[in-house]
């Protein structure tokens, strides 16, 4: 499992992005997460690595969302 930084825009929204924190163990489980936790689709800018060690999360999810 790793932590993610994700930077993306929500579905239709007009500008801006938001930022997220989201525990996934493959980057490519992070867009389902977040499509579940905004209840619609986002389109992901950036997806980084921003650590290795998350093994006090037993389950994918997203720790925080801060809206931009």
């Amino acid at each position: 499992m790793n932590i993610y930084k994700v930077i993306y825009g929500v579905g239709d929204t007009c500008g801006g992005y938001n930022q997220a924190k989201v525990v996934a163990s493959k980057k490519e489980h992070v867009q389902g997460l977040l499509n579940e936790q905004e209840d619609e689709s986002v389109l992901i800018t950036l997806i980084e690595i921003m650590s290795e060690d998350a093994s006090m999360y037993k389950h994918e999810q997203v720790l925080s969302i801060d809206i931009a």
